[in-house]
């Protein structure tokens, strides 16, 4: 598959230019996982760390693995812990309120382009319901099976009163919204919650002409 959408587009979602960022690639389990840190300290620049990183990232995304950020900003202390990665312990603030919406139930493939749509059609919904009550626009993106929403915290102090309301505010808007076939994801409320990069192939199973992979990409923004 050819790669059209530039990992640039990332920008939009993480501080690209902070003390630290986390990539994290997986593929199948059983399979080795790779975690890397990388620190603004060890560069020239914020820019020559941020070609080192999507070099990295285009790498290990065309070994046929799929490829996330941590989405709120690390700490400037954090030093890059090996397998296990940065924790919620490690989050400085919470930049994004992160709903993902995918079909119901384990799947082992990707999404058809009917099941994508149903996901997509929540989203909206979900969209046109905060921003009503006074949310300020999110950031929508696709992740290749399903579609995400990004509404800015604007910095909330990462501690366990917001984490267990923006929880309690996902389960919420859940049982509003869900359907039969698509569903907000319940557990994306953590601190360190990962994401799926911009600009990567989401490679779920294996790829058919009505289940195929697709790019993640960046949908509308504020």
């Amino acid at each position: 598959m050819t790669v059209t959408v530039s990992i640039d587009q990332m920008k939009r979602l993480v501080n690209w230019k902070a003390a630290v960022l986390e990539v994290r690639c997986f593929r199948k389990r059983g399979d080795p996982v790779h975690i890397q840190a990388f620190s603004r300290n060890d560069y020239d620049s914020p820019a020559q760390r941020w070609h080192n990183i999507t070099a990295i990232i285009r790498t290990w995304n065309l070994r046929g693995y799929n490829c996330y950020m941590i989405l709120n900003t690390i700490r400037s202390d954090f030093i890059g812990n090996g397998s296990k990665g940065a924790s919620d312990a490690d989050i400085a603030c919470l930049d994004w309120f992160f709903i993902d919406v995918d079909r119901t139930g384990t799947h082992k493939n990707s999404a058809t382009d009917a099941e994508l749509g149903m996901s997509r059609e929540l989203v909206e919904k979900v969209k046109a319901y905060l921003c009503g009550v006074g949310w300020d626009d999110p950031i929508m993106t696709c992740s290749g099976n399903g579609y995400h929403l990004y509404f800015p915290l604007h910095e909330l102090p990462a501690n366990d009163k917001t984490k267990d309301w923006i929880k309690k505010l996902t389960n919420i808007l859940g049982t509003k919204f869900n359907t039969e076939h698509v569903a907000i994801d319940p557990v994306v409320y953590n601190p360190s919650r990962i994401t799926k990069i911009l600009g990567t192939i989401a490679h779920k199973g294996e790829a058919t002409e009505d289940r195929p992979h697709r790019e993640a990409r960046l949908v509308s923004w504020n």
